[in-house]
């Protein structure tokens, strides 16, 4: 009975032991959690606004209703140059013909051919120049009408990725690829044969 005290006694400081290492164990396996999740901590909380960023210039060079409209555009500019280049080439054969007129005819009724080839002289340049710009304000209207199209593509990758911003990449400094979405708005205005109509003028 004597013995009895010392080994019930004894039974605790041996238990003990075995705890104690847990104890440390798991307090080893805290602390390397806890060093392991401190570098982690400031990607899991970003702060930064959500931004896209698109290249705005190149989606109205690359995607394909900008190359479709760049090639009608390049057609058009073709039968104008064509048209003022006949209307050139007859002008100067009326004028060589005054020319050869000018010993031939009696002074009045070749002041008359100066004066109505003078006049049809003034109305082909006038032409010309209502064609040009005429030619532009279809350029102008059908890239309007491009980035009408894109704006609700844009908006529509703005929700999808969180965003609450886009901005067009003249006017960033550097830009992760994360946050450039200039591909995926080319992809998606691909996606939209044939080309966009030319907006309402204003």
């Amino acid at each position: 009975m004597a013995m009895t005290p010392s080994s019930s006694g004894s039974r605790p400081a041996r238990a003990s032991r075995p705890m104690r290492a847990a104890l440390v164990a798991l307090g080893l396996v805290a602390s390397g959690l806890i060093a392991g999740a401190a570098p982690a901590q400031p990607a899991q909380a970003p702060t930064a606004t959500p931004v896209l960023v698109v290249d705005l210039d190149r989606v109205l060079r690359d995607s394909a209703p900008a190359v479709e409209q760049r090639a009608l555009e390049v057609a058009e500019r073709r039968a104008l140059r064509e048209k003022l280049d006949g209307m050139k080439r007859a002008l100067e054969q009326e004028e060589a013909e005054l020319v050869v007129l000018r010993d031939t005819l009696p002074k009045a009724a070749f002041d008359k051919r100066v004066t109505d080839f003078d006049q049809r002289v003034r109305a082909a340049r006038r032409t010309a120049q209502e064609d040009a710009a005429a030619l532009q304000a279809r350029i102008a209207a059908a890239q309007a009408a491009l980035q009408q199209a894109a704006q609700p593509l844009m908006e529509a990758m703005m929700r999808e990725r969180g965003a609450v911003l886009v901005i067009d990449r003249k006017t960033a400094l550097a830009v992760a690829p994360a946050f450039d979405a200039t591909d995926a708005l080319i992809a998606r205005l691909d996606a939209m044969q044939p080309a966009p109509p030319p907006g309402p003028q204003r």
